[in-house]
């Protein structure tokens, strides 16, 4: 996996555990939340997580339409992240 690559996608994953932090601070359902903390785990992890990742993906798609569009962004970013990390992991293997 490339390292920019990954260190990139290791920010953008802490700035959305952030603002997800902020926006669904007092909401019921803190769905948004735990996954964006779990997606931010996996991708920390050395190597990257790839099953957490997966389940998360999982989730996500799941229950993208029971929340406001920023959640249904993020499923669509982790969507896209997560096909570009497999593609990088299967050129590598």
């Amino acid at each position: 996996m490339d390292g920019e690559l990954l260190s990139r996608l290791r920010e953008e994953s802490v700035q959305c555990e952030e603002t997800f932090r902020k926006r669904f601070s007092q909401a019921i359902d803190s769905r948004p939340v735990k996954l964006a903390a779990k997606w931010r785990e996996a991708l920390a992890a050395d190597p990257v997580d790839l099953t957490a990742l997966s389940e998360v993906r999982e989730e996500a798609r799941l229950h993208k339409a029971d929340h406001d569009v920023a959640f249904f962004a993020f499923s669509n970013h982790i969507e896209k992240v997560y096909q570009k990390l497999m593609a990088s992991y299967l050129r590598k293997a």
